[in-house]
C-alpha cells in the first residue's frame, strides 16, 4: 500500500467484512468449516487477478509481474483449502479473461499469457488427484451416472434454490446489483469498477450454475431435491461481493461526492462511531458468537450423556421433538454414540394414543 490505512479506515473495513456483510453467518465463521476461509481467500485471489489485469492494461510490467505472482499463490491456496474450489479458481480466471477481452478484444495473445497465473493452482490440484488415485479407495465425491441424475426434478430443484435465495435478499440483492453493473460494463465498455464487477458476476453466475448441476447429478435424491446447503455455499462469495461493492462506492466517493460531504464522512465523529461499533459489536453479539452456549442445548447433552450410562447393548432410543427438525435427536445421538440406535419421531407419532403402539412396535425409551 502506498498509504498506511488509518484506524477509522481499518474499523470500517472490519465492519464491512462482518456486520455489514450480508453473507456473514457466525455459525459458519466461528467453526472449523472452511467456508469463511474460502470466502476470504477467494476475494483476495479475485482482486489480485483484477489488479494484474489493471496493471497489464496500464503497461506497468513490474506491477503486473508482482500482482500475477500474488494472484497465482492465492489461487493455489484457494484450491488447496478444498479441491472442489477448483471451480472457483476457473471461474475467477474466466471472469478475468472476459474482463480483458471486453476491454481489448484484439489482444488475445496477451490474455493467454496471463493464464500462467493458473499454473500453481493446477500443480496443487494435480498433486491431490495423484493422492486420491493412489491412496483413497473408491475415489472422492463425484457425479453419478447420467441415468441416476434427478431429471424429473430439475424444475423443482431450481424452484427450491430460488426459494432459498428469496429469503437472503441482502446477499442476492447485492449480487443482482453487481450483475447489472457488469452487464452495463460489457455493453458500454468497462472501466476499473466494471472489470471487477465482471469478474464477480462471472464467479456468481458460474458457481450457482455449477451448484445447480451438482444438485441434479451428484448429491442424490434427498439432498439434491432440497438444494442442501445452498445458502452456506453462497456465503463463500460474500467477501468478494462486499469488496467489489466497496470499490464501487469508493469510485462514487472519489468522483461524485462534494467536498463538504467528504469532510463530514471523514470527521472524527464518524470515525469514532466506526471504531466504537467494531469494539462494541463482539460484546453486544455474544449470543451470536457463542451460539453453542445455550441452556437447552447444554441440558439435552447432559441428558444424553446420562442416558448413555443406562443403556444396554442393542438399545433403541427415540427422541420426540415438538419442532421436529431433528436437531435434538442429533445432539442425543452425538452423546449416546454407538450405545444405541437413535431416531426422531414425527408429529404423527406423538399423541398419547400412539404411546403403547410405539412401545410395543419399537421398544423405545423417551427423551
Amino acid at each position: 500500500l502506498s498509504v498506511v490505512p488509518s484506524w477509522p479506515l481499518l474499523a470500517t473495513g472490519l465492519l464491512a467484512a462482518s456486520l455489514l456483510n450480508p453473507a456473514f453467518v457466525p455459525k459458519l465463521v466461528f467453526t472449523a468449516y472452511v467456508d469463511w476461509t474460502t470466502a476470504v481467500v477467494l476475494a483476495i485471489a479475485a482482486v489480485a487477478v483484477w489488479r494484474t489485469l489493471e496493471a497489464a492494461l496500464a503497461g506497468d510490467t513490474a506491477r503486473t509481474r508482482g500482482d500475477a505472482i500474488a494472484a497465482g499463490l492465492a489461487l493455489a491456496a484457494l484450491v488447496n483449502l478444498k479441491q472442489a474450489n477448483l471451480v472457483l479458481v476457473l471461474l475467477v480466471a474466466i471472469g478475468g479473461a472476459v474482463a480483458w477481452i471486453s476491454t481489448r478484444p484484439r489482444h488475445l495473445p496477451d490474455a493467454l499469457s496471463l493464464c500462467a497465473i493458473l499454473v500453481p493452482a493446477m500443480i496443487v490440484y494435480a498433486t491431490w488427484r495423484q493422492h486420491v488415485g493412489t491412496h483413497i479407495r473408491g475415489g472422492d465425491f463425484s457425479f453419478l451416472p447420467l441415468d441416476s441424475w434427478l431429471w424429473d426434478s430439475v424444475w423443482d430443484i431450481a424452484a427450491r434454490m430460488g426459494s432459498i435465495a428469496a429469503k437472503k435478499g441482502g446477499y442476492f440483492g447485492l449480487m443482482l446489483v453487481l450483475m447489472f453493473f457488469a452487464a452495463r460494463a460489457l455493453w458500454r465498455g468497462p472501466d476499473k469498477f466494471g472489470r471487477l464487477a465482471i469478474v464477480t458476476a462471472t464467479v456468481f453466475l458460474g458457481y450457482n450454475a455449477f451448484l445447480y448441476v451438482t444438485y441434479v447429478g451428484a448429491f442424490g435424491a434427498f439432498e439434491g431435491r432440497n438444494a442442501a446447503s445452498y445458502w452456506r455455499y453462497n456465503t463463500q462469495l460474500g467477501v468478494l461481493a462486499v469488496a467489489t461493492a466497496a470499490f464501487g462506492l469508493g469510485q462514487i466517493w472519489k468522483d461524485r461526492l462534494s467536498a463538504s460531504l467528504k469532510a463530514y464522512m471523514t470527521s472524527r465523529y464518524v470515525a469514532g462511531l466506526a471504531i466504537g461499533l467494531i469494539l462494541l459489536a463482539p460484546l453486544t453479539q455474544l449470543h451470536r458468537i457463542r451460539f453453542d452456549i445455550n441452556p437447552a442445548k447444554t441440558y439435552v447433552r447432559q441428558v444424553g450423556s446420562e442416558i448413555k450410562t443406562r443403556l444396554t447393548p442393542g438399545s433403541r432410543l427415540a427422541v420426540i421433538d415438538r419442532q421436529d427438525n431433528g436437531f435434538w435427536a442429533l445432539l442425543i445421538r452425538y452423546e449416546v454414540g454407538r450405545a444405541a440406535a437413535v431416531r426422531s419421531l414425527s408429529d404423527s407419532a406423538r399423541s398419547e394414543e400412539h404411546t403403547s403402539e410405539l412401545q410395543s412396535r419399537f421398544g423405545i425409551s423417551y427423551a
